[in-house]
């Protein structure tokens, strides 16, 4: 008896090698695999032990749905005066807001922007660091970069930053400040 276990990569390639040896031994059998909507959980090692035992010609495995995904961060902001959300433009130029107000903005460049960063990180409880990126159409690649850099090296918690798309009403915000 072979004794392997399921890694991240699942049972398939497992199955797959046990298919081959079955067959070797004079075992034909197929196996499919269904998308059902119950959270089915196998032992790998208990499906090739029955198969041998009752020499079943066909194996139907349910394969467990996929999890909802994620809400984006920016949702779970709400009136957090804390969450920092960074509006990246061109020409070395970032806006950020605190909360979900983005009326009042304040613009920064780069080394600013970073020092922000790291005080609000320093000053922040860790469960309560959000930080979302944004970025308009005229932003380099290289300055998001810059910016989630920053993020990681001050320390942000994983899962409590991410990129997101930018909103309409934060380009108006944008514009707006920009007329003042």
């Amino acid at each position: 008896m072979t004794d392997l276990c399921p890694g991240e990569e699942g049972v398939g390639p497992i199955l797959l090698s046990w298919i081959d040896q079955l067959k070797q031994k004079g075992v034909e059998f197929s196996v499919s695999i269904t998308d059902s909507t119950e959270n089915i959980f196998f032992d790998a090692i208990s499906i090739k032990e029955e198969v041998l035992s009752s020499h079943k010609t066909e194996l139907t495995i349910a394969k467990p749905p996929s999890p909802p995904p994620p809400p984006p961060l920016s949702s779970l902001i709400g009136k957090n005066k804390k969450a920092l959300t960074i509006l990246a433009t061109g020409g070395n130029k970032f806006y950020y807001y605190n909360g979900s107000n983005c009326t009042i903005l304040n613009m920064v460049d780069l080394k600013t922007l970073k020092q922000t960063i790291r005080t609000r990180v320093k000053t922040t409880k860790k469960e309560e660091i959000i930080i979302v990126l944004k970025s308009t159409q005229e932003a380099t690649f290289k300055s998001i970069l810059d910016i989630l850099d920053e993020i990681v090296a001050s320390g942000t918690p994983k899962y409590h930053y991410a990129e997101e798309d930018i909103t309409e009403t934060e380009l108006n915000c944008i514009k707006n400040y920009k007329n003042k």
